[in-house]
């Protein structure tokens, strides 16, 4: 069997759902890829004994893989490298090994470059990828991980990355609904179910880790500001936000259902945005696992600290048995994945 190096490097690129990667996992213990539903987080998966974590990311600088992209609801992800611990047992390509040192790294360095957290020496380039080594700025002379990785497009390279968005598919989001079409679910009162969340809130908050504040009636004017648009109003019933601002919404899109049926959705204060719930019942068990809406959208959160109060309010929805947050999110972005499509489309 080739090297575990070199079964890596020949691995980089490909799809999260390759049978090859998919092969790897299985023979090497991993754990399985992950579902990515943030386009500019790094996912690792770390080996339980092997001293490396394989890395994957939806958004990769590099033709035939940028822009991001979904299938059924969540980003295609790509093995983008590895990150090698100081305790990994291989050598690499042309004798690198993480026993050499930094002035030894210094002498073979093919480029180099520091920050306030490492010194960083590219070692190695071939087919497509690199392998540099990084020593802690803190610790002289102390190797923090090898990283073998594809090389991408620089960022300054804006040319190429426009023209690689502008020959993508773009999504096609659906029709904003009238007033009419609305339905009831525009006119209906705050719901006691959230009355009743508000008040665990206060009570007893929602952890260390979340950062939410449930509003005990619907606020106004947030969706106008965060998107330029007065009509955003009447699409959204804002009933949450977090510390900075960002707005916690039912997102009125589905034509005649109830308050309760509509997708809840997050707008970051910074720009960022997703579906977090397909209905009240699953933001409830998103919740009680302890995932809240900005941890998610910002952070790719899918599991937290169990919060057993907002638990036992989402058991008293028969929908919710035997759901998790994963689920929640999985069926969220399946259900939903023109929802940035769609709020492009009303920004002014």
């Amino acid at each position: 069997m080739p090297k575990l190096v070199d079964r890596m490097t020949a691995l980089l690129g490909q799809r999260s759902d390759a049978p090859a990667v998919l092969k790897f996992h299985q023979e090497e213990g991993l754990a399985p890829p992950p579902d990515v539903f943030n386009r500019s987080l790094s996912y690792p998966i770390r080996h339980p004994t092997k001293h490396y974590e394989a890395q994957y990311a939806a958004q990769v600088r590099r033709e035939g893989l940028y822009p991001p992209r979904r299938e059924n609801g969540q980003y295609v992800a790509y093995l983008t490298g590895f990150e090698l611990g100081p305790a990994f047992a291989e050598s690499f390509a042309d004798g690198v090994t993480t026993k050499l040192t930094e002035k030894e790294a210094a002498a073979r360095a093919l480029e180099s470059r520091k920050n306030a957290y490492a010194r960083f020496y590219l070692v190695h380039r071939a087919n497509g990828h690199a392998t540099t080594m990084l020593f802690d700025s803190d610790a002289p002379h102390e190797l923090m991980h090898v990283r073998i990785a594809i090389e991408e497009l620089d960022r300054a390279d804006a040319e190429t990355l426009e023209r690689l968005v502008a020959a993508a598919p773009k999504p096609t989001p659906r029709a904003r609904l009238t007033t009419a079409q609305l339905g009831p679910a525009a006119k209906e009162a705050f719901p006691a179910t959230l009355e009743r969340l508000a008040a665990i809130g206060d009570d007893e908050g929602f952890g260390d880790n979340v950062d939410l504040s449930v509003a005990a009636n619907w606020e106004t004017g947030g969706p106008r500001a965060w998107t330029g648009n007065p009509e955003a109003e009447e699409h959204f019933r804002v009933f949450g936000s977090d510390g900075s601002g960002g707005l916690l919404a039912f997102w009125l899109v589905e034509a005649g259902k109830p308050l309760a049926a509509q997708p809840i959705v997050f707008l970051e204060s910074e720009g960022d945005l997703g579906v977090v719930a397909r209905d009240l019942g699953d933001f409830l068990v998103l919740l009680g696992d302890g995932v809240g809406p900005y941890e998610l959208v910002q952070y790719g959160s899918s599991s937290g600290e169990p919060l057993a109060a907002v638990r036992a309010l989402a058991s008293e929805i028969a929908s919710t048995k035997g759901r998790r947050a994963i689920d929640v999110i999985r069926d969220a972005n399946r259900s939903y994945p023109d929802f940035e499509a769609w709020m492009d489309a009303l920004r002014r």
